[in-house]
């Protein structure tokens, strides 16, 4: 019994350092260096404080646009002017109909129109379209027009673009010059069909050269964009022109924005002011919003923010969710700034239907630490995810993830900013497939799958995205996930580098510091450090390290706990978790050990794995608190359950050691650690090899040791190299094998030899 116990005391003393060696980042140097994926995001941490590296605008565009052109449209639902004009019969409302039942064409035109404009009859509608109709079938050109019309806007019935083009294309046939520019506009707009701007075109031109105002407008606006028809912005100038003769006030616009970038024309805002101000009298909401924006920046006309204000109101007023976008984009500026009216214009934005101003608003609030005003964050919550599920709003759905992801107005919720990653990543969102390999990266909201990660970078990297080119080379470097291509991460670093990306030479200078890179022509130091001083929350905890582990630098806690503090200020868990192991382990006195104790255990709660590991090593044998078994095997077991754990099998082996030695659940003890073991973990082997030599908790089993040993030493553990060796000398467990154990011997290290054989001894 008394072996039994020196045997036990003899593993107790080997298995203290390993548990400590094992634990992730809390100890062991090789461990201390922070994962080049805490780099990844396309801001500065810094600058933006954001608690993942990663702020998301989505990239509406509305808050920085001023003025802007109109696309291809038709005048409205007001109803283009007939042809022919229509002109009133002398007959009595009663013989008129009983003239178009007896089906005459005119009688039944006639009559349409007036149930339209509710001309001796009331308003109707669903008399007027069945009028239409009955005229259409007679091959009148304007009531197909009229037909068309109907089924196009959804009067009376629900709005059919097929059976509109239908109408259209029969009345254009007939020579009608709206039908000709009702079916060119739906031919660019891919209404009722495949866009096909070469299609738009043809029809343009045809009504165009009957005057039609609606078709020229078109014209020039394919014109101007060269879309099907060469570019040719001097012709549309001119079409622009004649559209406006023609009374198409649209036209005033986009002729306003030709002069305003001097294209086609020579350069001359203050003609474009004349323009947008003629399309604001006529009460046209693109004429108001631009007039608005000339009035802001002071183009072409004196600046004045009281005109641009009053005029966005109005445009907003009228429907328009850029008239808001302007409220805003003054609201939020530094000479107006009112982020109470800024947050208003942007949820009447909203309510208009453009989603973009809630992803907007969730920036703007975040970026200011703000709680909604005008909306309840609950409704907001509730508005975006309408906006991400009904209208597939890829933007909507990554403000979502950033919304969850930091916690803005909510708790951290890394499940839920998880799956709007992945949903954007599945509408074809590069950014999204690039976020999402961050979180598979670090096992937020999910468990670990590095191999996926590199997938998607790897997608995003073709579509052009450089920082997903940034993470992949990261991952080719260190073999996250992919087959280890130190000069394939190397080259696309060095590219990227040449190309101006901001964060690449850090990255470079990250994974030299770490051994990983060969020195460039630069000081990778004063690279770190720069862009420490710079504020960016990832160089500090490099620098921290640098200072911690006495890698290029003097070795000074102190200064490591200084870094670490500014990196954890802007909320990076790994300067959180560095900072209170070195607290606690220097015991320092500049934050108390409960203060760090409370830090891990806070950390230990949100799930950072490399928290609940240190805490269990901190609680064995030789770690900074006293010693308490059970402490360990509690945090032990909450870490076995984290799915954001990097290494499973290193965890699983911890466990399966401390129940070892305390005797508790011993079948589940050996089980665990022959997992570990399977897992290619050495020391799982090793632990078991002398459990088996020694009978500590099991029935000794030499020759299930001298196989334990043999594993254990094929994955490069010194120890059990050693343990094999005695064995095979003494034939313990197997044959006498000398010349064996002499060439296991020489596989160790001089140095160690001595201290394996006074560990052994004991």
């Amino acid at each position: 019994m008394e072996t039994r116990k020196s045997s036990g005391r003899w593993l107790l003393a080997a298995l203290a350092p390993v548990i400590l060696g094992i634990a992730t980042v809390a100890s062991a140097q090789k461990e201390l260096r922070p994962s080049y994926q805490h780099t990844i995001g396309p801001n500065s941490p810094a600058v933006n404080g954001a608690t993942n590296v990663y702020i998301f605008y989505p990239g509406t565009g509305n808050a920085q646009q001023s003025t802007e052109s109109l696309g291809p449209t038709v005048a409205g639902q007001s109803r283009p002017k007939p042809a022919t004009p229509i002109k009133p019969s002398k007959l009595s409302p009663e013989r008129l109909v009983q003239k178009a039942e007896s089906g005459d064409k005119s009688a039944q035109l006639e009559l349409a129109w007036m149930y339209e404009n509710g001309r001796d009859f009331d308003k109707n509608d669903a008399q007027a379209y069945y009028w239409f109709r009955r005229a259409a079938a007679q091959g009148d050109s304007e009531a197909m027009f009229s037909v068309g019309f109907y089924a196009y806007y959804g009067r009376w019935l629900r709005a059919d673009f097929r059976e509109a083009m239908s109408w259209f294309r029969r009345g254009a046939e007939a020579g009608h010059s709206s039908s000709q520019a009702y079916l060119g506009v739906m031919y660019s707009l891919g209404q009722g069909a495949a866009r096909d701007d070469a299609e738009a075109v043809a029809w343009f031109e045809r009504a165009a050269r009957s005057g039609n105002a609606v078709a020229l407008y078109n014209l020039a606006v394919m014109v101007e964009r060269g879309r099907g028809i060469p570019q040719d912005a001097k012709r549309a100038a001119t079409l622009y022109q004649q559209a406006i003769a023609g009374g198409m006030s649209m036209a005033l616009i986009n002729l306003g924005y030709l002069h305003e970038q001097g294209s086609g024309v020579a350069k001359n805002e203050g003609r474009a002011v004349e323009l947008y101000a003629r399309a604001a009298d006529l009460h046209l909401p693109m004429g108001m919003t631009n007039l608005a924006a000339m009035y802001e920046h002071g183009s072409g006309v004196a600046r004045n923010l009281d005109k641009a204000i009053s005029l966005n109101t109005k445009a907003g007023a009228a429907g328009s969710s850029r008239g808001y976008w302007g409220l805003y984009r003054i609201y939020n500026s530094k000479e107006r700034r009112d982020l109470a009216l800024a947050e208003d214009a942007l949820v009447k934005a909203s309510e208009l239907g453009d989603s973009s101003a809630l992803v907007e608003l969730v920036s703007m609030l975040g970026a200011e630490r703000q709680q909604p005003r005008v909306l309840r964050s609950s409704e907001l919550l509730v508005r975006l995810e309408r906006a991400a599920r009904l209208e597939t709003s890829v933007a909507a759905m990554m403000a979502l993830a950033d919304y969850y992801d930091r916690g803005w107005f909510t708790p951290v919720d890394r499940l839920q900013a998880r799956k709007w990653l992945e949903f954007a990543a599945e509408s074809g969102s590069d950014m999204g497939r690039w976020h999402l390999g961050r979180y598979l990266v670090q096992g937020w909201g999910g468990p670990i799958d590095k191999r996926r990660a590199a997938e998607l970078w790897r997608a995003s990297e073709l579509a052009g995205n450089d920082d997903a080119k940034l993470s992949l080379a990261g991952a080719l470097v260190s073999g996250d996930g992919v087959a280890r291509d130190v000069s394939g991460g190397e080259r696309k670093l060095r590219e990227l580098i040449e190309k101006g990306h901001p964060r690449a030479k850090l990255i470079y200078a990250h994974f030299v510091v770490v051994g990983m890179l060969s020195e460039p022509s630069w000081d990778v130091v004063d690279e770190i450090r720069s862009k420490a001083d710079a504020g960016d929350g990832f160089a500090q905890c490099d620098i921290g390290f640098l200072y911690e582990s006495g890698t290029r630098l003097p070795k000074d806690l102190k200064a490591a706990r200084e870094w670490y503090a500014r990196a954890a200020n802007l909320g990076f868990e790994w300067a959180v978790f560095r900072q209170a192991v070195v607290e606690l382990e220097s015991g320092s006195q500049t934050i108390r050990g409960d203060v760090a104790l409370a830090r891990l255990q806070e950390l230990d709660r949100a799930g950072h794995c490399g928290a609940q590991v240190y805490l269990a090593s901190a609680y064995m044998p030789g770690g900074p608190f006293p010693t308490d078994t059970e402490m360990a095997e509690s945090m032990l077991r909450r870490a076995k359950a984290n799915l954001s754990c990097e290494d499973p099998p290193r965890v699983t082996l911890l466990l399966g050691a401390v129940l070892l030695l305390e005797a508790r659940a011993r079948p589940e003890a050996i089980r665990l650690l022959e997992d570990a073991a399977t897992s290619g973990v050495p020391e799982a082997s090793f632990l078991l090899g002398s459990a088996y030599e020694f009978g500590y908790k099991v029935e000794v089993n030499p020759f299930k040791a001298r196989e334990q040993y043999k594993r254990a030493s094929e994955r490069g553990s010194h120890a059990a190299a050693y343990s094999l060796a005695q064995m095979m000398m003494r034939g313990v467990g197997g044959p006498v094998d000398v010349v064996g154990a002499s060439r296991l011997l020489g596989t160790i290290p001089a140095e160690k030899l001595q201290d394996l054989a006074k560990s052994r001894a004991h």
